[in-house]
């Protein structure tokens, strides 16, 4: 199973920037993914355990076959892991996911 690499980003969620009057702009926003100190959080719902994530990964795999046709990866290498969207699974809301840091034990 491929997991996501501490510091893995998204290709980037847009998020307008600018104000009222003037002239609006786009930002890009990364999702990085939460390593050994830090969590995702949902802002709006204050959720931080369930959420909804669209991940690109690309690997490199060695299959090895016995003879009877059954396969067993013995070995993989994530080439790119890249996270596309995460989306709170309790409200819905994707732009609010913020990265925190873990409480400390």
């Amino acid at each position: 199973m491929l997991t996501a690499a501490p510091g893995s980003r998204s290709r980037a969620e847009v998020r307008p920037v600018g104000d009222r009057d003037g002239p609006s702009r786009v930002e890009r926003v990364a999702i990085t993914a939460p390593d050994e100190t830090t969590r995702w959080r949902c802002a709006r719902c204050g959720n931080l355990t369930r959420f909804d994530v669209v991940r690109s990964t690309r690997a490199r795999q060695f299959w090895h076959f016995d003879l009877g046709g059954a396969v067993t990866i013995e070995d993989q290498e994530a080439m790119r892991d890249e996270i596309e969207t995460v989306t709170c699974r309790w409200c819905g809301a994707a732009d609010t996911i913020e990265l925190i840091a873990r409480a400390r034990r």
